[in-house]
């Protein structure tokens, strides 16, 4: 991985990162971390999600692909990521009026 490619996975994790941040309320990141992932030559970030004692676990990719999920993550809290994911894709990736319209 070159210090280019490394630089744009950050720039697109902390993007999801500030998108579930944003979207979360009922939820708080406790912890992160950003692993490299030798089988996809990119970076992945762990994300550990808390409310009161409970703690759950799970990881993202650059892309916006959910890597790893704790199995015992509250349904809540699984949709609340899934959608908050998908809403940053669609925002990231929406075409100009323009591009519409041709």
């Amino acid at each position: 991985m070159t210090s280019e490619q490394e630089e744009k996975d950050t720039m697109l994790l902390d993007y999801f990162q500030a998108c579930l941040e944003s979207n979360i309320s009922d939820f708080a990141i406790s912890k992160i971390e950003d692993l490299y992932d030798e089988d996809e030559d990119e970076l992945v970030r762990a994300i550990w999600m808390e409310r009161g004692t409970s703690q759950h676990i799970f990881s993202i990719t650059p892309s916006g692909f959910i890597k790893t999920v704790n199995t015992k993550m509250p349904m809540q809290l699984w949709v609340q990521v899934a959608n908050s994911i998908i809403m940053g894709v669609t925002l990231a990736y929406k075409p100009d009026e323009d591009e519409v319209s041709s």
